[in-house]
């Protein structure tokens, strides 16, 4: 505790504010950007407006289809994607039934 008292003591308050409102704004940005690439795209639109729901959209299972999804996610994940929103196989499901 004694560091980040002697750190914000070395700032006036204006400084620490100054700080504080970059450090919520880019957070915000950046879990507008996941929600994005989940395939959330009228969360991220939602987003801009309301900037509670890009925290709630960044920690939500991703769409089955979405590049957030498709490079990130395991055969498991993909699966409870798929049935959460339903949609086309995957490139698991398919080779599950060797299509």
């Amino acid at each position: 505790m004694l560091p980040v008292v002697g750190l914000l003591a070395a700032f006036d308050a204006a400084d620490v504010g100054w700080w504080l409102s970059w450090l919520v704004f880019l957070s915000w940005l950046a879990c507008a950007c996941v929600s994005a690439a989940k395939g959330k795209w009228r969360l991220a639109l939602i987003d801009t407006i309301v900037w509670l729901f890009s925290y709630v959209a960044a920690f939500r299972l991703a769409k089955p289809r979405s590049l957030w999804a498709r490079r990130l996610y395991g055969r498991s994940k993909v699966h409870l994607a798929v049935l959460r929103y339903g949609g086309p196989p995957t490139k698991f499901e398919l080779e599950e039934i060797g299509a």
